[in-house]
């Protein structure tokens, strides 16, 4: 299996209610990238899912991340 960190920006959310100009401000801010690091157990079109634990009977913490908010992967170790 390969170990992998996924380099995407993740959709963002404010909550709270605030000031229109407040509200204006905010939603121009560029986006944070974010980096997951996990096992590649499926690759497909749509999609990577990784998984953060694994042992050779089961998966745990499995994130599927959109391909359209994905800006790269690097192969951290392959056991393959």
């Amino acid at each position: 299996m390969k170990l992998i960190i996924v380099y995407w920006t993740d959709a963002e959310c404010n909550e709270d209610w605030c000031e229109v100009d407040e509200g204006k401000s905010w939603a121009e801010q560029n986006m944070k990238e974010t980096k997951t690091v996990g096992w590649i157990i499926h690759d497909c079109d749509s999609h990577i899912s990784i998984a953060q634990t694994v042992d050779e009977e089961q998966y745990a913490n499995i994130w599927k991340i959109p391909k359209g908010m994905v800006a790269d992967v690097k192969v951290l170790s392959d056991d393959d």
